[in-house]
């Protein structure tokens, strides 16, 4: 994680969310394809009920690293909480075919 980065954690550690997204969002600006602060944004968007927006920032996250785990795993917990299930469904059949052997994946299927 670099420094700049790892500032933005530390606003998200200290309950700063505003001043975490704020910073993750200019990382993006500087570096459209940097997934994990793309990520960070969905999660705090969804965290401030702008599901539709956590939706497409994430969706740019996939279009720029489609097998990204992480990524995956943040739209499954997302729809999964918007009661989403048919589309929650086909990423948990992804995150099943990049790794077989997780069981978080298996628990989430089950949930259905």
């Amino acid at each position: 994680m670099l420094e700049n980065e790892s500032r933005c954690v530390e606003y998200l550690h200290e309950g700063e969310f505003k001043k975490a997204f704020v910073c993750f969002q200019g990382i993006v600006a500087a570096e459209p394809y940097n997934i994990f602060c793309r990520n960070q944004m969905g999660f705090l968007l969804f965290m401030n009920g702008q599901i539709e927006e956590a939706l497409s920032v994430l969706g740019e996250s996939l279009s720029i690293e489609p097998d990204n785990v992480d990524t995956l795993e943040t739209l499954v917990g997302l729809l999964k909480d918007q009661g989403r299930d048919d589309e929650r469904l086909s990423y948990l059949e992804r995150l099943l075919e990049l790794e077989p052997s997780n069981p978080k994946w298996y628990s989430g299927i089950c949930w259905h």
